[in-house]
């Protein structure tokens, strides 16, 4: 029987990707949007909360909240679902240090401190799943997510299109500021494989290898020959990030996420191209 899918936040970035990588697994996908009726007046199936708020989230606290964990109580404690999958974030880990950290380590938070919102919003999201249905639902803490789309406004993709674009770049960033990348695949992968086996608990969804700068430019020097300069900001350099640890998302799911150096190469190829070609690959 063909499995119904509700993906609530669907219209964002890993919610835009996860809907056809549901449905070419067979999946019944429905898109809802977050102030629908429809989130209560119906069986939701498998539900993947990919609900977040991503611009300034001090800026806008009530926002962030309501996106986090608001909208999320009401659908744990009214909607009809059989499992539920929240899409977390290892941002909570960025108070600690070495690693690799599992999903039971014990967070430094400050409620002083204004960056601490989100890690605070993220935390009660996933203190909701594991104690409103902790038998239908589990956590998937994403690292930083990058894909083929460079249109995203993120690190990762404005280094690879400027490269192309201009054959240089010079980033504004610390060569030794470093991020564990997980590609959008292996995202969506992780997902189906939480939801298929009704995982509960949490998962990190990472691939356990903190990346810098640095070794991101000269990765593209030797594949591509082309140069990434970097230009440190006036702020302190940022503090080492912990490695996270995908034990757990090997042994219970079977998945090790690709190398964000492995991938690299073929990204920038791919867009490195005379248009002609672009337009003519399948």
């Amino acid at each position: 029987m063909t499995e119904l899918c509700t993906i609530i936040g669907g219209r964002g970035y890993i919610g835009s990707a996860l809907a056809p990588y549901l449905r070419r697994r067979g999946c019944r996908v429905q898109v809802p949007d977050r102030d629908s009726a429809a989130l209560f007046d119906r069986d939701l199936g498998q539900v993947y909360y990919c609900a977040g708020y991503t611009g300034d989230f001090a800026a806008d606290p009530s926002a962030t909240v309501e996106a986090h964990a608001g909208l999320l109580s009401r659908v744990l404690k009214s909607a009809k679902f059989q499992h539920l999958i929240y899409l977390s974030s290892t941002r909570v880990y960025d108070g600690l240090a070495g690693g690799p950290i599992e999903e039971d380590a014990v967070f430094p938070i400050d409620p002083k401190e204004p960056r601490h919102l989100y890690d605070l919003s993220k935390l009660l999201g996933e203190w909701l799943c594991l104690n409103q249905a902790p038998e239908r639902s589990s956590v998937a803490r994403l690292s930083c997510v990058y894909g083929d789309n460079l249109e995203i406004p993120q690190f990762l993709p404005l280094l690879v299109r400027r490269l192309t674009t201009y054959g240089v770049a010079c980033i504004p960033s610390w060569p030794h500021a470093a991020r564990d990348y997980v590609h959008l695949d292996d995202v969506c992968q992780a997902l189906f494989a939480m939801a298929s086996q009704r995982e509960t608990g949490i998962f990190n969804v990472a691939s356990g290898e903190n990346v810098s700068n640095l070794a991101l430019s000269r990765r593209i020097l030797e594949t591509s020959g082309l140069e990434v300069t970097m230009s440190p900001p006036d702020s302190a350099p940022p503090a080492p990030p912990p490695q996270i640890s995908i034990r757990r998302l090997q042994e219970r799911l079977g998945i090790t996420p690709l190398s964000v150096m492995e991938a690299l190469p073929d990204i920038i190829g791919r867009y490195n191209q005379p248009p002609q070609e672009i337009r003519g690959a399948a």
